[in-house]
């Protein structure tokens, strides 16, 4: 029991000053925009939603070729193997409405993920890497990544984000005004690995994060086209100091701690949220939604755009490298439900 006691206590003790931060940042805020201050809402409603959301991924990558069929043979695994395209996932939306027709929103992206795998097999063992240009340099490849069975290539990236916003409400077209902070967090890992005989066998992993964190405008308008049926647009313009971050792990048969690099900067990003939307009120004030959704980021670091061919077994080859200068965007579909009481 004294255990459990100790590990509360500690806990209490560590986690006090992230909490007495957190609540000086808040009242910090509250100080600059009295409608961040929960203390200063005069409450006249509230709103809740969800949305589904259906995105494909788009990206400016240049194709990479990872693999060939026997030395400098044709190219049987590349970049362009993937398919990273079309994906479900989620938000939630809340929303205090005040007095003076004003609102704060708050509106919570957990995180859409896509994921894609390729492999290639040869049992002549005559697949052959990036990293000796396909077997040419040295001639015949390196022992742990060429003359392999199986090379083997996989993406993963995942978009989540926060947004905090103070809207002006107009009740000409029923539309807004918004000013307010948002998060954005784009994190991508692409896994480039090869087996070959007995011990021969190479694991690559390269990640590239952005933790963005900005502040935005936007505007939505929305025009009744019946009792029942309306039609919404809006847009949202963010400015970010983004954190970019590029992470390489290598090893291999030969050598378990074969190569780690870690590099970081900060840029300025910025992005683009867009989109139409049908609604089917079917109460008043509560409604079901259609719609479709643009979203795009620009000056941010990928995984691909990360990935160096130069060869990890030589010294001084490994080159350190963060490009963090790509542009990525997402478009799709939505499916919401939203209430108001």
């Amino acid at each position: 029991m004294n255990k459990y006691c100790k590990i509360f206590f500690l806990f209490i003790v560590t986690s006090l000053p992230y909490s007495l931060q957190a609540f000086g940042i808040w009242q910090c805020a509250g100080m600059l925009l009295p409608e961040l201050n929960p203390l200063c809402w005069d409450v006249c409603g509230f709103e809740i939603g969800a949305e589904a959301l259906y995105l494909k991924k788009c990206d400016d990558s240049e194709n990479i070729d990872f693999t060939s069929d026997t030395i400098l043979g044709p190219i049987v695994l590349n970049s362009d193997s993937l398919d990273t395209s079309w994906k479900w996932g989620y938000k939630l939306i809340g929303q205090a409405n005040l007095q003076g027709c004003k609102a704060v929103e708050i509106v919570w992206t957990p995180g859409i993920c896509w994921s894609s795998s390729k492999d290639v097999l040869d049992e002549n063992y005559q697949l052959f890497s990036v990293y000796s240009d396909f077997g040419d340099d040295p001639f015949g490849g390196y022992p742990d990544t060429d003359a392999s069975c199986k090379q083997f290539i996989e993406l993963d990236s995942k978009l989540q984000g926060v947004e905090v916003n103070v809207k002006k409400l107009w009740g000409i077209c029923r539309g807004s005004f918004l000013y307010g902070y948002r998060y954005q967090c784009i994190n991508e890992q692409l896994k480039y690995e090869t087996t070959g005989v007995d011990t021969a066998w190479y694991r690559s992993v390269t990640e590239a994060n952005n933790d963005m964190h900005g502040f935005q405008l936007g505007m939505d308008f929305c025009f009744p086209c019946s009792s029942c049926f309306s039609v919404e647009i809006f847009g949202k313009g963010a400015v970010y100091a983004n954190c970019t971050e590029r992470e390489f792990h290598a090893t291999a048969g030969s050598n378990p701690d074969l190569l780690k690099e870690k590099e970081s900067d900060t840029r300025t990003s910025w992005g683009v949220d867009a989109g139409i939307k049908i609604l089917y009120e079917w109460c008043p004030a509560s409604y079901f939604s259609f719609g479709y959704q643009y979203l795009s980021y620009h000056n941010v670091a990928l995984a691909l755009d990360n990935f160096s061919p130069a060869s990890p077994f030589v010294e001084g080859t490994g080159e350190k490298l963060l490009v963090n200068d790509c542009n990525l965007s997402y478009h799709g579909f939505s499916i919401g439900m939203n209430f108001v009481w």
